[in-house]
């Protein structure tokens, strides 16, 4: 290959690779302070119902335990439109971490996924235990928190057991 071809090669591909960067950069915005975002699980927000996880239990009884069904995901997402509730990373976030429940406090332990891109779906972990029928929450919690000025995004849950 000639040195002109090797370089008109190199160009092409250095600008195929730039693009591609960008492309996915683009897809998957990085999470920064001030932005306003929501929590999906399973596609949903739970704005209209629940939004819906699958379990199977042999029982419906909600003392029973179990572990949510694989292939169900979690997400932050920048909201389509404004208005509506909404959460807020405030003058500190970097990242969001989705917790199962309501905490207590500014600290959270024991996160089922943390993200640090917008649209970059996350597995519900099928390791954690959860009712076999029921409602419950997962809160996605802006991190570094400020008391006042970061928002969590709060997604109301249905356990649905698929078995029983």
């Amino acid at each position: 290959m000639s040195i002109r071809r090797a370089v008109v090669f190199a160009a092409v591909v250095a600008t195929t690779i730039g693009t591609g960067v960008g492309v996915a950069s683009a897809t998957h915005p990085r999470i920064r302070p001030n932005e306003e975002f929501v929590g999906l699980v399973n596609g949903s927000t739970g704005g209209h119902q629940p939004a819906v996880v699958k379990v199977a239990c042999p029982s419906p009884d909600p003392s029973q335990r179990t572990h949510p069904l694989p292939h169900q995901t979690l997400a932050v997402s920048i909201p389509a439109a404004s208005g509506g509730t909404v959460g807020n990373t405030g003058p500190d976030a970097t990242h969001i971490t989705a917790v199962f429940g309501i905490p207590p406090s500014s600290t959270a332990t024991g996160g089922l996924a943390t993200f640090k891109h917008f649209g970059h779906a996350k597995p519900i972990p099928t390791s954690i235990s959860v009712p076999c029928s029921g409602t419950g929450y997962i809160t996605f919690l802006p991190f570094p928190r400020v008391p006042g000025e970061t928002v969590p995004f709060v997604v109301p849950i249905e356990f649905a057991n698929i078995a029983g």
